[in-house]
């Protein structure tokens, strides 16, 4: 049987307190997936969060979609000029 355990932490600790958590992350009961769907969803959830919502500290504790952003808005891709040369 399939397992869903809290984002980020696997199966270590599950919710028994033995793990600390990052502020922010709610512990929740582990429920079963019964369906490839199911499968499918949680590991979409997780990449959301994982991408969109959790503080990664090597990039000043901002998620990294957020850095990303911020990157291209300051370094904006130069501008391609194509010419033609008269034979």
């Amino acid at each position: 049987m399939l397992r869903r355990y809290p984002a980020g932490f696997g199966n270590a600790g599950g919710c028994g307190g033995a793990v600390k958590r990052p502020a922010g992350v709610r512990c929740s009961q582990p429920r079963s997936a019964r369906r490839l769907s199911d499968v499918e969803l949680a590991t979409a959830e997780w990449i959301d969060w994982y991408n969109h919502r959790r503080l990664h500290g090597e990039i000043g504790h901002v998620p990294p979609a957020e850095y990303e952003a911020s990157y291209y808005q300051q370094h904006p891709k130069p501008q391609v000029i194509a010419t033609t040369q008269s034979l």
